[in-house]
């Protein structure tokens, strides 16, 4: 069968548009899904009487928070005291020690290494601080450990809107929610409520008797 070449060219064009709205659509999930850099120094060498600490870093807006870091850790000693360094995170002044590493005796491989952790979801606060602190019996550079590539990644939170209130039924003429006001009719629709006033006559009902009296009249 023979295609016009006006059936090939709205056929290009449906193919086309097709594959835009799929790639933008990857693009999309892939921007709100990308990690972000919150925090990031090349490297440090911490002592006893100089700890890292990352400054105040806001983080109310993400989760996923991966605290990162490698470590050269041969100079801190398993004798005659048992050196350590911590790392951890803080808000105010209460500290969450994420963990700690011994130093051993000697220099060893396992001295080396790499640190990633996932921060929790109480690490998203507006003062995250960050924090790698060494426990010795020196405060001289004979009791140090060496971080290098430190970073805190995280994805942005997407706060999803609150559902719209609609005061018409939704295509399948269904109201799912309904507004202050409305209420669900026999076919599931969404109607005004409507509130009936008393009506109040000026004169006897139909038994004889007024119920209700309008101000400025008396029961006979």
């Amino acid at each position: 069968m023979m295609l016009s070449l006006g059936s090939k060219t709205a056929k290009s064009i449906y193919f086309y548009s097709l594959l835009f709205l799929v790639l933008a659509s990857f693009v999309f999930l892939h921007q709100v899904n990308a990690s972000s850099t919150l925090y990031s120094l090349g490297e440090s060498r911490v002592q006893q009487d100089k700890p890292l600490i990352s400054g105040t870093i806001d983080a109310s807006s993400y989760g996923d928070m991966v605290f990162s870091f490698s470590y050269d850790s041969t100079a801190l000693d398993q004798t005659p005291f048992q050196d350590s360094f911590s790392y951890g995170w803080q808000t105010g002044s209460e500290k969450q020690i994420l963990g700690t590493i011994l130093g051993l005796t000697g220099s060893t491989t396992d001295e080396y290494g790499v640190i990633s952790v996932t921060l929790p979801e109480t690490a998203s606060v507006a003062d995250l601080v960050l924090f790698v602190e060494v426990t010795s019996n020196s405060t001289t550079t004979s009791d140090k450990v060496e971080l290098k590539n430190i970073l805190l990644t995280g994805t942005e939170k997407v706060t999803e809107p609150d559902p719209v209130l609609d005061e018409c039924p939704n295509l399948d003429g269904v109201q799912a929610i309904v507004s202050i006001g409305y209420e669900k009719d026999v076919n599931g629709l969404c109607v005004l409520i409507e509130v009936e006033e008393p009506v109040v006559d000026l004169c006897l009902n139909l038994d004889g008797i007024q119920v209700t009296v309008p101000e400025g009249l008396i029961k006979k």
